[in-house]
């Protein structure tokens, strides 16, 4: 991709993501994950932003409830790929949008951590509790007795 395509795709980002975009951190089972967020009619709008960010994915279309509303997709973007887009575009995107990503960014930066070690003894329990009480495992049994 030559420097002039690479510019105006960022900037068709911004412009986008400026006009309607959420920069969030959200909160769900006690940990913090960031998120991007844009919602339109028209879903080739939101196709484009994926291709031209190389990041997120679109839902939809989903019917709104009110009077005469068309239904609406949504593209989103999560976790690692949203935090690297967010600081690609921080430094073009309005004062008011730049301290949205900069909240989210500071509440994801002292989110609590899963621990691997805990995790994994608490799925080997799991399974361990699971061989002897789940009936849908398969039971070998030695006939030679």
């Amino acid at each position: 991709m030559t420097a002039p395509e690479e510019g105006f795709r960022l900037g068709w980002i911004v412009g986008f993501l400026e006009g309607e975009g959420t920069f969030r951190a959200g909160l769900s089972e006690g940990c913090v994950h960031l998120r991007i967020e844009a919602k339109q009619v028209q879903r080739e709008t939101l196709d484009r932003l994926v291709q031209y960010s190389g990041a997120g994915h679109v839902r939809g279309p989903y019917a709104r409830t009110g009077p005469n509303q068309s239904p609406i997709h949504e593209w989103t973007t999560a976790g690692v790929p949203a935090r690297a887009l967010m600081e690609r575009l921080r430094g073009h995107l309005s004062p008011k949008r730049r301290a949205q990503v900069d909240a989210a960014l500071a509440q994801y930066a002292v989110r609590r951590r899963r621990d691997p070690v805990a995790t994994g003894l608490k799925a080997a329990a799991t399974m361990r509790e699971r061989r002897h009480t789940d009936s849908r495992q398969l039971r070998l049994v030695d006939k030679k007795q």
